[in-house]
């Protein structure tokens, strides 16, 4: 390894070499380094990195790293930087100077310098981020203390995410806290206007209202938002989005009712993932691939459910749940969708799961 690492321009690395270490001896030519999974890469083999001036992609993921080196800012190439599953904790103030850095994956945990992200201008893709990260509570801090401090973070963040709105941001992956009680999706607007991806999931505080401004994301194509509560007027805002191809709303709360797909919405969608949902004739034409919850105790027996499925699909995935009373109902349903196999034109594949909640 000693002895090519000043010839090598790219490297991948799956498993744990010693061999690699230190990084600053691969010289200027290398592009690309992805050592995800090299456990024994610590702090002091990353010395020095700033040298490898011509660097494209790095990732230390699944890495013993807890530091990144207050010089990686020097790094001026640098388009893509992935730290998830590492021990790093914080970027370094150096962090804003990586001008040409369009991709940037990170723990939730990860802090970021102060208005740091608003300066990262050519960030396309950032993943992992947590836009409110609570410090331990004091003894004696008030409800009304706490609740300034995420008031005056909230409207740094916005702050930041309409900076780079305006600018290349288009794909964001966000973990929120379930201590944020108060943040709200509403201020998101016009930051995020022109994104394509939004992804919120496994949140463990619930969005407790559908996000209005999402009809206005004329350029989304793909979606996700866990435990959020839709309502029909939410299904039919969403099915407007002309550019949407991918929505999951997994675990979500549809206040005991089905959704019913009108025939002129979501005329693009071909990845769904949806509860207790009905299909009218004609609806969803692009659809390919769906995942269905059923939750027959919140919601009640339909003879309408999985009719009218779109011609184009290829593949079911159907998710039954009931108490016990419903036990017949829920065996029922389970034979229904597995015969709609055999009369759909395009034959998709389905599959069933289904569970029997006992309170």
């Amino acid at each position: 390894m000693k002895s090519i690492k000043p010839h090598v321009r790219s490297l991948a690395c799956s498993m744990d070499c010693t061999g690699l270490h230190p990084l600053s001896e691969f010289k200027v030519v290398v592009r690309v380094l992805d050592l995800q999974g090299c456990r024994s890469l610590i702090n002091n083999h990353l010395a020095n990195i700033e040298k490898l001036v011509h660097l494209r992609y790095l990732s230390i993921r699944r890495t013993g790293v807890s530091v990144l080196p207050i010089n990686i800012g020097h790094v001026q190439h640098l388009e893509t930087l992935d730290i998830r599953d590492s021990e790093v904790k914080e970027l370094p103030q150096s962090i804003v100077l990586l001008q040409q850095l369009v991709r940037l994956f990170v723990n939730s945990d990860v802090k970021f310098p102060a208005k740091g992200v608003s300066k990262m201008q050519a960030l396309e893709q950032l993943t992992g981020f947590s836009p409110l990260i609570q410090p331990p509570r004091h003894i004696g801090d008030s409800d009304e203390v706490q609740a300034e401090y995420e008031k005056s973070y909230e409207k740094l963040f916005t702050s930041s995410l309409n900076s780079l709105g305006r600018h290349s941001l288009h794909s964001l992956s966000l973990v929120l806290s379930e201590n944020a009680n108060c943040f709200s999706f509403d201020s998101w607007y016009p930051a995020l206007k022109n994104i394509r991806r939004l992804y919120v999931p496994d949140i463990t505080w619930r969005i407790r209202t559908f996000p209005g401004w999402i009809r206005l994301a004329a350029k989304l194509e793909q979606l996700e938002l866990s435990e959020v509560y839709v309502t029909q007027d939410d299904l039919q805002m969403l099915g407007d989005l002309t550019a949407l191809e991918s929505l999951a709303l997994p675990y979500s709360n549809t206040y005991g009712s089905w959704l019913t797909v009108s025939n002129h919405g979501f005329q693009s969608l071909q990845v769904a993932h949806i509860p207790n949902l009905l299909f009218m004739t004609d609806s969803m034409p692009n659809l390919k691939c769906i995942l269905i919850e059923i939750r027959l105790e919140e919601v009640g027996e339909n003879d309408l459910v999985l009719q009218h499925l779109p011609s184009t699909l290829c593949k079911v995935h159907a998710y039954i749940v009931g108490n016990p009373p419903l036990r017949d109902a829920v065996s029922k349903l389970e034979k229904k969708i597995l015969n709609i196999a055999n009369t759909h034109p395009n034959r998709p594949s389905i599959t069933t799961k289904t569970l029997i909640k006992d309170h």
